[in-house]
């Protein structure tokens, strides 16, 4: 493709993600109830490895029910989703939240932990925004991705069909060793 068909593409993703993301976050409180095991085994597994009162920087922050939940000092939530910004700012008064696409992301900042939770499968470009993730670290920043499994695609898709899960525009299926590759490329 050319350059220009690459950034038309990348624009078209975007519009319609932001579409569904935006309409997603009237329900998005209802779907967190239902699913309640998965978000608690989330939040647990990212409380083991953070730490609170660390500066927090979130990639895909929904409603920001993660980021609150790791108690940051300073946490700053990012989404391309202005209503999920919306919601989670409402919600969560004391952390930040900025409508921002991350293969954008220029903060001007930098953080103990970059979180990127489910964010990785909707991303147009990864290499891009591990070039942004990488400029809001430090040497000592702990960046923590977690992300669908291929392994789990079958499951996902049936638990979708028979609506026990919502069905969501799903891009990219990256393995752990896809993601470690992408990070070491970034640096």
């Amino acid at each position: 493709p050319t350059p220009s068909s690459t950034n038309d593409d990348r624009e078209e993703h975007y519009r319609e993600l932001e579409a569904y993301f935006d309409s997603f976050a009237s329900v998005a409180d209802a779907w967190r109830r239902r699913n309640r095991g998965y978000h608690d085994l989330v939040e647990n597994v990212y409380r083991f490895h953070v730490p609170p009162g660390r500066k927090v920087l979130e990639i895909g922050c929904g409603t920001g029910d993660l980021l609150a939940a790791l108690e940051p000092v300073d946490g700053v939530g990012v989404d391309l989703s202005s209503e999920m910004v919306g919601a989670a700012g409402r919600r969560y008064p004391h952390l930040r939240f900025v409508h921002a696409l991350g293969e954008e992301l220029d903060l001007g900042e930098t953080f103990d932990v970059v979180v990127l939770s489910d964010t990785v499968p909707y991303v147009h470009d990864l290499v891009d925004l591990f070039d942004r993730v990488r400029a809001h670290c430090r040497p000592d920043t702990r960046v923590i991705v977690n992300s669908y499994s291929r392994a789990w695609r079958p499951l996902i898709r049936a638990a979708e069909a028979v609506g026990a899960k919502p069905r969501k525009p799903i891009r990219n299926w990256v393995s752990a060793p896809d993601a470690r590759n992408l990070l070491d490329i970034t640096g």
